[in-house]
């Protein structure tokens, strides 16, 4: 990986520099993923993979889980990794990390480039995502909001390129995790792929967070469906009953979601000026959308956690965005984001309540032992 990040920093500006950093990059950290040890929902993931021999294929598919029929693309994932896999369990993890990065890279790299961002910028999204702690930690313990939310993230960076719906994958997030049903939605809006006036903005927020505080009226009114999985999605987005009693802390919330705005603010703004249409659009304005979303449910732990959750995939791309061009302040404020994410990335990977190998042990082992 660093050998990579050194011929892409010397190299040429070139596509096959980008891929070789991106696949290194999603190598080293699927590895030190793979070294989980199984907690949490990550227990449940590894028996739903052990049990696909003992079960027949329609029981894989609508019935992995035991007692519901969601999410079955999910139980057809399973299903195939299992015998791709020969049933190596640490071989499933390593190569589910491995989709869910290089969607994520590539994503990245797609709508980068294709807004012109300069290499410096490039590099430390690709970065951001590697050492984002929180996406890291939580890749294989979500598995599979996780995988469809890097799903959901390649169909809008398709759409903001070639402003077609790319409905297979937008299904396929929606059956991998109900979850990406709001992303999917919000992904409709035509207007989030240009500018959007300030006043036309605010209205959307406000018809946006009236909407979601009538959450459970709507739930009930919608009522019961036939279809499981949609079932399963009205009673998350009604329900004010929650695991925990405590959401996502108002500190992180500041510190996180609120810079995460003003650099949305500022791009809209110096985009604006250049009179372009930029890929870039979509992912600021779900970002802001996600961000009332999450504010907005204080009241149901719960609902807000898991909504927090799915703006993980996308805080790495807003954040290296505060800076467009390349000039001496956007290489140090790149470098520096770079380099504090990696320091509080091996300061915290390894904290409680997950837990992977040291990083002594992940720089001296080779490859073939981590299987």
């Amino acid at each position: 990986m660093l050998c990579s990040l050194i011929v892409l920093i010397k190299g040429a500006d070139s596509k096959l520099n980008y891929m070789l950093f991106i696949c290194t990059s999603a190598l080293w950290i699927s590895l030190v993923n793979s070294t989980k040890i199984p907690a949490g929902d990550l227990v449940n993931y590894i028996d739903y993979y052990r049990n696909v021999a003992n079960k027949t294929f329609f029981d894989n598919i609508f019935q992995w889980d035991e007692d519901t029929s969601k999410e079955p693309l999910y139980g057809i994932y399973n299903y195939v990794m299992y015998y791709i896999t020969f049933g190596n369990e640490r071989l499933f993890l390593f190569l589910t990390s491995l989709l869910d990065y290089v969607l994520l890279y590539y994503s990245l790299w797609l709508v980068y480039s294709k807004s012109h961002i300069p290499k410096g910028g490039i590099i430390c999204g690709i970065l951001a995502i590697t050492f984002f702690t929180q996406l890291f930690t939580l890749s294989l313990h979500l598995v599979r909001q996780i995988l469809a939310t890097a799903v959901f993230m390649y169909a809008l960076t398709l759409k903001s390129i070639d402003h077609k719906n790319h409905w297979i994958l937008m299904i396929c997030a929606t059956m991998i995790h109900t979850a990406t049903v709001l992303l999917v939605a919000i992904s409709f809006i035509p207007c989030i792929y240009n500018y959007i006036r300030p006043i036309k903005l605010l209205l959307l927020i406000l018809i946006f967070a009236i909407f979601l505080s009538f959450n459970a009226l709507i739930s009930t009114m919608i009522g019961t469906t036939s279809v499981e999985m949609l079932n399963y999605g009205i009673h998350r987005f009604g329900s004010s009953v929650a695991d925990f009693t405590e959401g996502v802390s108002l500190p992180i919330l500041i510190i996180i979601i609120m810079p995460g705005i003003l650099i949305c603010l500022k791009t809209i703004i110096a985009l604006r000026k250049k009179h372009t249409i930029s890929p870039l659009y979509p992912f600021i304005y779900l970002f802001i959308f996600l961000s009332v979303f999450v504010l907005s449910f204080f009241s149901m732990p719960l609902l807000q956690y898991r909504s927090f959750m799915l703006m993980y995939p996308l805080i790495p791309f807003i954040y290296p965005i505060c800076f467009t061009k390349s000039t001496s302040i956007s290489k140090i404020y790149w470098i520096s984001v770079s380099i504090i994410l990696f320091l509080r990335f091996l300061k915290t990977y390894n904290h409680a309540p997950f837990e992977f190998a040291s990083i002594g042990k992940i720089i001296m082992s080779p490859i073939f032992g981590y299987f």
